[in-house]
Formats: structure tokens, sequence, C-alpha cells
């Protein structure tokens, strides 16, 4: 998991003992016959991501769900897959500071369009009572 994780082959009854209970309950849902846990801390989507890289390569791996603890509800696997196909946190805040601060630029630019509208209409204006 290249530090990203945890990649855990488990006994089911034993997982299902160890989470019993705890935030990752709803997770026994999932315990069915050969089963591989992927445990990771901080951001939700690097080890999902790391896993979907070697799940490519070893095509015999689906994933059943998942649980993000602190959360009651359990995912399915295509929920899983949708949040490792999301960008990194690091580009997601880059994408939120840049429309963060081309909004202001826009907004400058068009006052400034409407500013020089302005100017051009009272030009007009004098030019036409000159007459």
């Amino acid at each position: 998991m290249r530090g990203e994780g945890k990649c855990i082959v488990v006994k089911n009854t034993l997982a299902e003992r160890a989470f019993s209970g705890g935030e990752l309950e709803p997770i026994s849902g999932f315990l069915s016959g050969p089963s591989l846990l992927v445990l990771g801390e901080g951001d939700v989507s690097k080890p999902i991501k790391t896993f979907l890289e070697f799940q490519k390569k070893v095509k015999k791996l689906p994933i059943r769900g998942g649980v993000i603890a602190g959360d009651k509800s359990p995912l399915d696997g295509k929920s899983i897959e949708e949040i490792g196909n999301l960008p990194s946190k690091e580009v997601l805040l880059g994408q939120i500071a840049g429309a963060l601060t081309s909004t202001p630029s826009q907004m400058v630019q068009t006052i400034n369009q409407i500013i020089g509208g302005i100017g051009e209409l009272a030009v007009q204006i004098a030019e036409k009572n000159q007459k």
C-alpha cells in the first residue's frame, strides 16, 4: 500500500468480533468468503486509489463495500470506486482556491466593462447635447 494504508486478509468471524459494537461494525455485512480489508487514516481516497491501481493488475479482487469511520451507513462497492476516482484532497483544494481567486477577478472585469460602458454612454450624450 506504499504507506497509504494497510491491506489485511482476515478471518470473517474474528473481524466480526473485532468490529462488533465499534464504528466499523457495519462492515460485518460484507464479510463472506475470502475477505481482504483495506484500512487507512486521513484522506480516505488515498488507500482506495492505491487498491484500485492494484486491482487493475489482479482483476480477481471485487470490491464488496466499505465503511468510513464515524459514518454509520456502509457504502457499496460502486460508491467505494467512485470515491477512488475523485481527485485527491490537494487537487480539490487547488481547484477551490483557483475558483475563489478567479471569481473576484471576473467581478472586477465585469465592473470595469460596466463603468467603461457608462463612460462611453456619457461621451455620446455629451456629443449629442453639443450638437
